[in-house]
């Protein structure tokens, strides 16, 4: 026949000895004698004991010394064995409570399933289910260092048409935006009086031509002196000089087209007194612009002139301007540490105008690198981190240094040799745990 188990702590010597002070504590003896073999009763019973205990005066200076005035010698025990009596049970129900609560921990412990893994095996991942994971391998990809800046629009050639002298417009030989050749009469001023001058002047210049040969036909033939023929050849050259001078003026006064271009908008009209200095319009020889920006010393090696460059701008929001590096200027700006680039853009189409502000985007130095999605890639203060899975089929964290990122591709400079399987998509990953892979994607841009 069998017996139920018997808890030591309820039914051990600690629980009896418990069990027999409540028991004492509960029912003080009434008739036990005392030192001097008198009983309770004679004394007036325990009523009358504690009567007198509760009845008499305590003194704060000496408590002791009223209790023992107060009560008789043979009583003075029987104050201290309930209250010794009574804390000795309390003490043995919390020792049978602690064994209790003991036992059951150890029984609960020993149960199949209820094992705590050891802190090395949570660390390991022993005993853990494995992580469902979504892997991909690094592919090598051509990267660049992009270059932004912002630049000006200038024309290949520009002038401003001015008046030399002051005068009256007489006649405008073009219209506003009109495209012109080189040497195109713009503006004639008045010129009749330069022209009387000059038609003078070139009189006087064919007489001195006759002197001067006449005179040296003469010396030829021995009837002049040669002082006479340096006198005619001084007035030749002086009568030239006069008649250049006046061509120089009369020029003046007849504005043409230093090069061809567009012409910007007239400021004149036939009839307007001009004066050295006013504006008359605008030439500029836009089949060519040139584009000037700036860029950080930090990218001087990488911006070399034949370097493509693309540009944009908001009044032709999808239309992109490819051009070429055409200088690097010699010097850096001391201020901003930056230096002048020029580009020249065709312009056939005269979309692009001088003064325009463009976008400009320049890629600088090309390599071919690795790349990761950018959902691999852990960051963590300034390092970036990646899950890859081992040959074990755990996971394991390797640190990766990223370089340029792309729309959902990150560059991967070092951390990887490119035949890893690398985590993009899981949940809690932890170093050691194990993994089942179940699809790899595709690197973007592979």
């Amino acid at each position: 026949m069998s017996h139920p188990p018997v808890c030591a702590a309820c039914h051990g010597p600690a629980a009896q000895l418990a069990k027999r002070s409540s028991s004492w504590a509960s029912f003080p003896p009434r008739n036990s004698p005392d030192a001097h073999g008198r009983d309770a009763a004679a004394q007036g019973g325990n009523e009358g004991f504690y009567a007198r205990i509760l009845d008499a005066p305590v003194r704060m200076d000496n408590p002791e010394s009223t209790m023992s005035s107060t009560l008789p010698r043979s009583h003075k025990w029987r104050v201290h064995r309930p209250l010794t009596l009574l804390m000795s049970a309390v003490l043995g129900l919390l020792c049978c409570v602690l064994a209790c609560d003991g036992e059951k921990s150890a029984h609960i412990a020993g149960l199949p399933g209820n094992a705590k893994p050891s802190k090395s095996a949570e660390v390991s991942g022993h005993g853990m289910p494995p992580k469902v994971v979504v892997v991909a391998t690094p592919q090598r990809e051509e990267f660049v260092d992009r270059i932004e800046a912002l630049g000006t629009a200038h024309a290949n050639e520009s002038v401003l048409i001015t008046a030399q002298v002051t005068e009256m417009v007489i006649s405008v030989g073009f219209e506003d935006g009109q495209v012109v050749e080189a040497g195109h009469v713009l503006v004639e001023l008045t010129s009749d009086e330069e022209s009387a001058k000059l038609r003078a002047a070139r009189a006087t210049y064919d007489e001195a031509l006759r002197q001067y040969q006449r005179v040296s036909e003469l010396v030829e033939q021995g009837s002049d002196s040669l002082s006479h023929l340096d006198q005619r050849f001084a007035a030749r050259d002086a009568a030239a000089a006069r008649l250049a001078e006046l061509r120089a003026q009369l020029a003046d006064r007849l504005i043409l087209a230093p090069f061809a271009g567009v012409l910007g908008i007239r400021s004149v009209s036939r009839g307007t007194v001009v004066k050295p200095g006013d504006e008359i319009t605008t030439l500029d020889d836009i089949d060519l612009i040139k584009l000037d920006f700036s860029v950080p010393e930090a990218f001087l090696a990488y911006v070399q002139p034949g370097l493509e460059i693309r540009a944009s701008s908001v009044a032709y929001a999808k239309k992109t301007f490819v051009g070429r590096v055409s200088v690097v200027d010699t010097r850096i700006n001391p201020r901003t540490r930056a230096v002048r680039i020029r580009a020249l853009i065709p312009n056939t189409d005269h979309l692009l105008r001088p003064g325009m502000l463009l976008r400009v985007e320049l890629d600088a130095n090309p390599r071919r690198s690795l790349s990761l999605p950018e959902q691999a890639i852990v960051p963590e203060g300034e390092h970036h981190y990646v899950f890859v899975v081992n040959k074990e089929g755990r996971a394991q964290r390797v640190e990766v240094r990223i370089g340029r990122r792309r729309p959902g591709t990150v560059e991967v400079l070092s951390g990887l040799s490119g035949d890893e399987r690398v985590v993009v998509d899981g949940i809690d990953l932890r170093v050691g745990a194990p993994l089942q892979v179940v699809s790899a994607v595709a690197t973007p841009g592979a």
